[in-house]
């Protein structure tokens, strides 16, 4: 037993498979607004666009991380001629 009209699932298959190709998901959502065969495969894909985007971003956090850990500390100026012209500058004036 489907919770779906025969007629709509049968006059939105092609709107509702193009849920599921990446950013395509919006097409049924703008297109066909009164199927409620068609919303249901929009959001089945807006899930899964969602999911993609966030699987897309772990190689680069996983590259940001491993840096962090692996690489060694910035090393701090060991003396003024070292150091920027401007900071320099900025450390000597007087504070009053």
């Amino acid at each position: 037993m489907s919770k779906f009209d025969a007629k709509d699932v049968a006059d939105n298959k092609a709107v509702a498979a193009l849920s599921y190709i990446s950013i395509l998901f919006l097409v049924p959502l703008l297109l066909k607004k009164d199927s409620p065969f068609a919303k249901a495969h929009a959001k089945q894909g807006l899930i899964l666009f969602l999911f993609e985007v966030v699987v897309s971003f772990l190689p680069m956090l996983n590259m940001i991380l491993w840096r962090l850990v692996t690489s060694p500390p910035m090393p701090l100026y060991s003396s003024p001629k070292r150091m920027p012209r401007w900071f320099v500058t900025l450390k000597e004036d007087p504070v009053s």
